[in-house]
């Protein structure tokens, strides 16, 4: 049977087409790269369809279980007639001629590209309003009526229904408050925003007339907040143990909040650590310009037996920090002013180009090969196939990938190498099969070609280029990679917002340009935040006070107004910074500096 197949392609607003003829005894169609018409979906099986001819003309015979769709219904066979449209996945094959020289034209065109096939797909998943059989208009009009009623009309019968004699609504109003009188004029000063909701209702807070705040009223809405410490010797101490939520937060001073600014809430303890706390092993900190302990990153070591990372704080300049991250990446070459070396020529490389912030601006989105290096570093194997690139994973899973890839093509025939045996080189009808020994033969040499490129990808000019690469003894994983670290939260005893400062120049605080590899920890140091920061009160810097960065309630177990909650920390000590900082009320969680 003699076959001629039209693939069509659209490049802009023109539709290419390109032909090529074949000759079998049948035309196979699927997912495998062996097949004659290759169709790379997921839906269609490795071998989903063949055409065969036969007395009555080109007959399609489906060899997926789920059969195959012919003019929009699902078949197990049928006789081919032109016009007819073959859908496999998001390919489209269509019946252009039958009969005649050659016996049977088809076109083949892919409908939709990959991606647009994944949105079509998530976007018919999508519940629309006109499939619940629901009237939007009528939807409208009744939400319209329904907030007319609770939005107005109901507020007006409260408050100017029937009423004795000479009250007006405000009496009525007062009256039904419990409050003999406008209570206005007490008003030390306005409501902070985050209480603004309920500004009328002064008893929430106020539980007795001329009674201060009590913490069983705050505690009525703020019931998990978190305590300190998880250390019960530093919550029984006296400056815990009879701490009041007014002693820090005091209402009625602004809208902008209720936090209490004054350093002396934080150094009152921290000043002299030791004289209180000696088990909380705290450095002094009494001022954020002239007393304040260096940083402490978390700094990842690895162990190579266990093929684990593990955490340490050190608390000195990150300048001479250095940790464990078995990626081999120098930032001053990527960040070289005259560019580097690309695919598509010299690139000039930004911080933007791989830290991209996340959804919120606070931190970044993780680092990927896939999304940030391939571009440059590309995973292709065979010279003869520069398209052709491996999975970005573990090394199991790319030598499976490569031995797939040489037995694929030495079964094939057709290998444009001159050391190939004569059985790899030779070109074979579709659907041909090899004997035994010449099956052998092929395979044989698919094995070495796979363990030649493996060695090259492992060891020369791929992998090792970024990795830290060792043979091993195991014949099923000939090579380890180690992991990668690149933790994003070093800092964690503290937190940083990167959306504040993005009008500073990565430069000013990451010396990531003068960084020669990927051990140097690029966090700044301290005199870096204090050319900025200084002292509350301070008018020739930011005024910061000890809030900006640290929390308070950051204790991971133990909360006020209950019992600890859960398996006490193994380094819950005040202070040591193992516990996560709780989310301050109304606000989002910062994160630390990378």
């Amino acid at each position: 049977m003699r076959v001629l197949i039209r693939s069509f392609q659209q490049q802009g607003d023109q539709r290419i087409a390109t032909e090529r003829g074949l000759i079998g005894e049948r035309l196979t169609i699927g997912r495998g790269t062996n097949q004659d018409v290759y169709t790379p979906d997921l839906r269609a099986a490795l071998a989903h369809a063949e055409i065969v001819h036969d007395r009555r003309g080109p007959l399609l015979i489906a060899k997926s279980a789920n059969g195959v769709w012919i003019n929009g219904a699902p078949v197990e066979s049928a006789k081919l007639e032109a016009g007819d449209i073959i859908e496999v996945g998001r390919f489209r094959l269509e019946v252009l001629a039958v009969g005649g020289v050659p016996e049977l034209v088809l076109g083949y065109e892919e409908k939709l590209s990959q991606a647009a096939d994944l949105q079509a797909r998530k976007a018919s998943l999508k519940t629309r309003l006109s499939h619940t059989r629901l009237s939007l208009r009528g939807m409208a009009w009744g939400l319209m009526l329904l907030m007319l009623a609770v939005g107005l009309l109901l507020p007006l019968a409260l408050r100017y229904g029937s009423s004795p004699a000479g009250e007006t609504p405000r009496d009525r109003s007062l009256a039904q408050s419990g409050i003999p009188f406008d209570d206005s004029v007490w008003l030390s000063g306005p409501v902070s925003s985050v209480h603004r909701y309920f500004v009328e209702d002064c008893a929430a807070c106020h539980e007795k007339p001329f009674r201060q705040v009590r913490d069983s009223a705050c505690l009525a809405c703020h019931k998990d907040m978190a305590q300190h410490s998880d250390d019960p010797a530093i919550l029984d101490h006296p400056a815990f143990s009879g701490q009041q939520c007014t002693d820090c937060h005091r209402e009625h001073n602004g809208t902008h909040g209720v936090n209490a600014q004054s350093p002396t809430l934080c150094t009152d303890c921290h000043a002299n650590p030791d004289k209180e706390f000696a088990a909380a092993r705290l450095a002094p900190a009494s001022s954020f310009s002239k007393a304040h302990p260096e940083f402490a990153p978390r700094i990842a070591a690895f162990d190579a037996k266990t093929g684990k990372f593990s955490f340490a704080k050190q608390r000195q300049p990150p300048a001479t920090l250095r940790e464990a991250t078995n990626l081999i990446y120098p930032h001053d070459v990527h960040l070289n002013p005259k560019g580097i070396d690309s695919p598509e020529g010299k690139v000039v490389m930004q911080c933007a180009d791989c830290h991209q912030p996340d959804s919120r601006g606070v931190s970044f989105e993780p680092v990927n090969m896939e999304k940030h290096c391939s571009s440059c570093h590309r995973l292709d194997f065979d010279p003869d196939d520069p398209d052709r690139e491996l999975p970005h994973g573990r090394p199991e899973q790319i030598q499976g990938v490569v031995r797939d890839y040489y037995y694929a093509k030495a079964l094939q025939g057709g290998v444009m190498d001159g050391k190939a045996p004569a059985v790899v080189r030779e070109r074979r009808r579709p659907g041909e099969t090899l004997p035994r020994d010449g099956a052998r033969a092929a395979l044989d040499w698919a094995d070495g070609r796979a363990r030649q490129t493996m060695v090259d990808v492992f060891e020369r000019r791929t992998c090792h280029y970024c990795h830290q690469v060792q043979r091993s003894d195991d014949p099923s994983k000939p090579w380890t990679v180690a992991p990668v670290n690149l933790q994003e939260h070093a800092l964690d005893g503290s937190r940083f917002d990167h959306a504040a400062h993005q009008a500073q120049p990565c430069s000013d605080c990451h010396g990531a340009d003068r960084s020669k590899t990927s051990a140097d920890v690029l966090l700044p140091d301290l005199n870096s935040c204090r050319d900025c920061h200084g002292d509350t009160g301070s008018d020739r810097q930011v005024p910061s006070a000890c809030t900006l960065c640290h929390a308070f309630h950051i204790a991971g177990s133990h909360h006020f107004g209950g019992p600890a909650k859960g398996p006490k920390p193994d380094d819950a000590v005040h202070g040591a910074g193992s516990a996560k900082p709780a989310k301050a009320p109304g606000a989002a969680p910062k994160e630390s500096p990378k």
